[in-house]
């Protein structure tokens, strides 16, 4: 609770500031070049490259880890989420193997306003580009024969637009 009470009031901070409490008090690795604009970031573990961004106004909670390669972004207006492990709820228990992460490869991009739901891991490969208007991605659903949530990962390839 006190990690999220401070991402969100690191929000008003100057970027230098920011960037130093993301790095030292949340064990996170952003890279001196990179950027995060005034969203909510509330995660286990951050990795940004050189040059890599998020804009202003995202939400992104639940997961066990973000890594962002040189030069990817994240657009605005974005709602990144997952079911975090080890919560205790019968919710995904069975799925040891399920990670709640995202992977954005190198000069590849998630534009504005989108739903990516990192229950299980979602990979956007290189020079990949997520796109279009309001866009869903979705890695969990109701298994209709066993009667219960299930969860697997996503992976968008290289040299990729979805839109």
């Amino acid at each position: 609770m006190i990690k999220l009470f401070i991402s969100v009031a690191s929000i008003f901070f100057p970027w230098r500031l920011k960037r130093f409490i993301y790095n030292r008090f949340f064990h996170y690795n952003i890279h001196p070049s990179a950027k995060i604009g005034f969203s909510i970031v509330n995660l286990q573990y951050l990795s940004m490259g050189p040059n890599s961004k998020i804009g202003h106004l995202n939400v992104i909670k639940g997961l066990t880890e973000v890594s962002m390669a040189e030069s990817a972004s994240i657009g605005s207006l974005n709602w990144i989420f997952g079911f975090p492990v080890n919560t205790g709820s019968d919710h995904f228990a069975d799925e040891i193997e399920r990670l709640p992460k995202l992977v954005i490869g190198e000069h590849s991009a998630i534009t504005n306003r989108h739903l990516i739901d990192c229950t299980d891991a979602v990979t956007i490969g290189r020079f990949a580009t997520f796109a279009g208007f309001r866009s869903q991605i979705l890695t969990h659903s109701i298994s209709i024969s066993e009667s219960r949530q299930r969860s697997g990962p996503v992976t968008i390839g290289d040299y990729t637009f979805i839109g």
